[in-house]
């Protein structure tokens, strides 16, 4: 079966499914790396500013910064593997300059693969969508249909529903975490873990179901997946700074009484 996967080049997170892929000895066919253009940055800092105005959107991209060199360092300390360049990780590699673009789909078309994993690259377009035989996969950060887009974890937490922080690998489709979900995983955090191993954990936790999840289709199983009712959850968008220590504040009342256990 041929796989290939769509990142961002240098994505810690797609590295964490290439280094889990190539561990459990089931490699990646190939690696689509993304060097996005400035404008890609660009229209993802003007989306969420409109939102949450300029000067929220600043303190954000500090926080975002800060909290993946966190990450990072954890990472990388915990497995070296992640540092592996990514000829070692596939048999092709390729690089790109945009996820949607007529390079990626020329490249894509060539390939023909029989899956599409995403890992890190943002919203793919119908071009890219129809190339792959069985279809693309994601594994999203959260628990679907309840908590579809951005920040999950720290929005359960505001709603009190830390039950509801966990993964989801599900078929894409052309919206946003609205396809067929396949696998649902329920975060448990390890004894002493912080608020700041969260994002890190659910990650990794990423990176394990979606190796799980093209294992069990390359044993020829049918994975078609379960709809998601539009009534049920909704999508939520980047958390306002002022926001996030109400988050804090809910996982804090949940260390100190056990709950999420």
């Amino acid at each position: 079966m041929k796989k290939a996967i769509l990142t961002n080049d240098g994505s810690l997170f797609g590295r964490r499914m290439l280094a889990k892929a190539a561990r459990e000895g089931s490699p990646f066919t190939a690696i689509i790396a993304i060097r996005q253009p400035v404008g890609y940055y660009w229209r993802l800092f003007k989306g969420v500013a409109r939102r949450l105005g300029l000067v929220d959107t600043l303190k954000l991209a500090v926080m975002d910064r800060a909290a993946g060199k966190r990450e990072a360092a954890m990472a990388l300390a915990a497995d070296p593997e992640l540092t592996r360049p990514y000829t070692e990780l596939a048999e092709k590699v390729y690089y790109t300059d945009g996820t949607n673009s007529p390079q990626t789909e020329e490249i894509l078309r060539e390939l023909a693969p029989d899956i599409l994993a995403l890992g890190q690259c943002g919203i793919v377009r119908k071009n890219i969508l129809a190339i792959p035989r069985l279809g693309t996969l994601n594994a999203h950060p959260g628990v679907l249909p309840w908590y579809r887009g951005m920040d999950s974890y720290k929005w359960a937490l505001v709603n009190g529903e830390p039950e509801k922080i966990g993964v989801s690998v599900h078929w894409v489709d052309e919206k946003v975490d609205t396809g067929k979900v396949i696998l649902v995983k329920q975060l448990l955090i390890p004894p002493g873990g912080g608020y700041n191993d969260i994002q890190g954990l659910l990650h990794d936790l990423c990176a394990g179901s979606m190796t799980e999840t093209i294992s069990r289709l390359e044993r020829e199983e049918r994975l078609p997946g379960a709809p998601q009712d539009p009534a049920e959850g909704k999508q939520y968008y980047k958390m306002p700074p002022g926001m996030e220590p109400a988050a804090m504040e809910s996982f804090a009342r949940l260390a100190r009484t056990g709950k999420d256990k």
